[in-house]
């Protein structure tokens, strides 16, 4: 799509940062915009916005939002939220519109609870780590094309938390997401005290060991910047699992070329939930998805599979 690769020839790659097998490549962009949108954070900060059960029985994969403010609302894809009667994570990314009540596709990360915590959801402050987000985007992906739906592989997003879960030696009783969070909350902290945002950042190429693992950008620096942390743990968790394994980090002509390959990808485009088109990729090398209002790109994510 030409505002994808519009959006590409507007990023250029900064120096590398690594540390403990994660190497981020920053994403400088030319004339950065300043963003009409909060991010969900924002809003719920300012109690703007609701996120509760479509009913009083609830149903796994929706939820209903209710923005009353005057700005639409950015829900990023992996977004977590917590409480209700469990807790779920966004399947694409998504604009609220002002004034607006809608319903979202979600997946849930806590396959061992169904009973109210709270009434409505709040956010955790974190996103589905990202070869997570990688097996989700590609099951959505298929489920738009196959029947229009949103809907992911729900029992693979269980099988997946449950495979990290014992890969990084670590047990929750309702098998919860963020229980690998919390246990390594401190480890989290590290990460985000080597990895900073320059100014003018939009987005970030990341690799995992020696590999080019995927990139994000958005619209606005100052977006990026919010998001950056929930962004940079989903792949710092999965740097994790190579424990103290050494590994040569990617260099910046893999960046290139990841972004090169991007420009040049088919999407398919669809009618958004919510505000603008969506736009997917799945394919033999990349899997991801983007989210264009009018003729921006405000979100994109891929990842390599």
């Amino acid at each position: 799509m030409i505002a994808i690769k519009e959006s590409v020839g507007r990023l250029n790659i900064k120096e590398k940062t690594s540390y403990k097998n994660l190497t981020v490549f920053p994403l400088r962009i030319e004339d950065p915009r300043d963003p009409d949108y909060l991010t969900l954070d924002q809003a719920m900060e300012a109690r703007l916005v609701q996120i509760k059960e479509i009913s009083t029985h609830g149903s796994v994969p929706e939820l209903l939002v209710e923005n009353s403010g005057v700005q639409p609302v950015l829900l990023l894809d992996g977004e977590e939220l917590v409480g209700a009667k469990q807790n779920r994570v966004l399947n694409v990314t998504i604009l609220v519109p002002a004034k607006a009540k809608i319903y979202v596709p979600v997946s849930c990360v806590e396959g061992g609870r169904w009973s109210h915590t709270s009434p409505d959801f709040r956010s955790s402050g974190q996103a589905q780590y990202a070869r997570g987000r990688a097996g989700k985007a590609a099951s959505v992906s298929a489920s738009m094309d196959r029947i229009g739906s949103r809907h992911s592989d729900q029992g693979q997003v269980w099988s997946v938390i449950s495979r990290k879960l014992g890969s990084m030696e670590l047990s929750s009783p309702t098998a919860a997401m963020g229980c690998i969070y919390e246990e390594n909350r401190d480890s989290m902290k590290d990460y985000r005290e080597v990895f900073s945002v320059s100014p003018d950042q939009a987005g970030a190429v990341f690799g995992i060991g020696e590999r080019v693992a995927g990139v994000e950008f958005f619209d606005s620096p100052s977006t990026f910047r919010k998001l950056f942390p929930k962004i940079l743990q989903s792949y710092a968790i999965d740097a994790m699992e190579l424990r103290d394994k050494e590994t040569s980090a990617p260099d910046q002509s893999d960046a290139t070329g990841l972004l090169s390959q991007i420009a040049e990808t088919p999407f398919q485009s669809y009618p958004a939930v919510g505000m603008g088109t969506d736009l997917r990729v799945s394919g033999k090398d990349l899997v991801g998805g983007g989210l264009v209002v009018e003729d921006q790109v405000i979100h994109f994510v891929a990842f390599v599979r």
